[in-house]
């Protein structure tokens, strides 16, 4: 019998065996495990086209806003593989603009190591904030490090993106942020025919 009444009990059944596997997992419980070998974790992503970094002898990145968080995270993981030596001639530019210089604190911690680090020299970031002149720092507490510098204003991306031309398919525009700023970014990799690639985002 393969009509509607049949169908509904095989769902409660497997509904019950569900639960049943559900509290028989639940009785066995984290700390049984006898150590962390024995925990399975499945993990996807991320999606998407990966970035052929070895392909590239220099790339820039150009943040706008929150447009940060993707590039932030591509920058940490090259400056990881530069540190293990498998990122031998790469040069990396992150050129980020927002509106609110505090929110170049957010990822402190990875610009302060850069900036210590002699691979500075080939690991790069610039930071241009909006915000009006007379924006109002809050106190800053004893013992609290510097603010990251940055300059105030737009970045004049024709001037940072001008010398990749030399490397044409060899180097890298990646924009992440706002349209206007990814289409800016496209036109100026086009103009010195190097490669460009861009994340969208929505809120």
């Amino acid at each position: 019998n393969s009509g509607p009444e049949s169908a509904a009990g095989d769902g409660e059944e497997a509904g019950e065996e569900r639960v049943k596997q559900e509290k028989k997992l639940s009785e066995i419980g984290l700390p049984q495990l006898r150590s962390i070998k024995d925990l399975h974790i499945n993990v996807e992503g991320p999606y998407g086209v990966p970035l052929e970094y070895l392909r590239y002898e220099k790339i820039v990145m150009v943040a706008g806003g929150i447009g940060i968080t993707p590039l932030h995270s591509c920058f940490r993981t090259l400056y990881g593989f530069a540190k293990a030596g498998l990122l031998p001639v790469t040069r990396i530019h992150l050129v980020w603009v927002t509106r609110n210089p505090l929110y170049f604190e957010m990822h402190r911690s990875t610009f302060d190591t850069v900036a210590a680090d002699s691979l500075h020299t080939r690991f790069k970031f610039s930071f241009y904030c909006t915000e009006d002149e007379d924006f109002v720092r809050p106190p800053q507490s004893p013992g609290s490090p510097l603010p990251l510098p940055y300059t105030m204003g737009r970045p004049d991306l024709r001037k940072e993106l001008i010398g990749l031309a030399a490397y044409g398919m060899h180097a890298l525009v990646y924009a992440s942020g706002p349209k206007s700023l990814q289409d800016e970014c496209r036109e100026h990799a086009a103009k010195g025919g190097v490669d460009f690639r861009s994340e969208s985002f929505a809120i």
